[in-house]
């Protein structure tokens, strides 16, 4: 269920639901006030900022300006240097306006129809099995491009979970609504 407490973000709609942003009464670094949320998911910074910062100052990019605090890694969105893959104005918004999340490998924001995705977080094996058809083929391609052992395949995509360490996070694309996902574990 989406918090409607919290501010708004485009490419990341339920912070809350994903559990990258829980309710604690911490002390934000930023603005210096406890809002009862915080954000836990990966922040890339020169100084330690893991569980002090709020919603709010990552919405209005002052977790960004304050302390140079990103979200997730902009090279994501390069082909190569300066040929950006999407707009130039989402990879600052996702990066320095929008939570991450956090994994076991460095996280990827995925990209589709030349702009960044939503992040709806971890998929369960039921979304897995009710989109099958669009994410099997992305998650053998990710794990077993040339493996031929459909049972090894099986027994991979049976694996992946919420509660398990294999991970699929799961985006969708803001332009056709296809769902995106790539494989996480350690």
């Amino acid at each position: 269920m989406k918090t409607s407490l919290l501010p708004v973000f485009a490419f990341h709609p339920d912070p809350h639901g994903t559990g990258q942003v829980k309710q604690r009464p911490t002390v934000c670094v930023c603005c210096g006030q406890a809002r009862g949320f915080i954000y836990v998911g990966t922040v890339f910074s020169k100084e330690p900022l893991d569980e002090k910062l709020c919603p709010w100052c990552i919405a209005d990019g002052t977790a960004h300006k304050k302390h140079n605090a990103l979200f997730c890694d902009p090279s994501d969105f390069y082909a190569a240097p300066n040929t950006p893959l999407i707009p130039q104005e989402e990879i600052h918004e996702v990066s320095q306006k929008t939570p991450g999340f956090a994994g076991w490998q460095q996280p990827t924001w995925l990209h589709h129809c030349g702009h960044a995705c939503m992040f709806l977080g971890a998929a369960s094996q039921e979304i897995l099995r009710r989109h099958r058809s669009m994410l099997e083929p992305q998650i053998r391609q990710e794990l077993c491009p040339k493996d031929k052992d459909e049972a090894h395949f099986q027994q991979l995509y049976n694996s992946i979970d919420t509660d398990t360490e294999t991970v699929a996070w799961l985006f969708r694309c803001r332009i056709c609504a296809q769902l995106r996902t790539y494989v996480d574990f350690p």
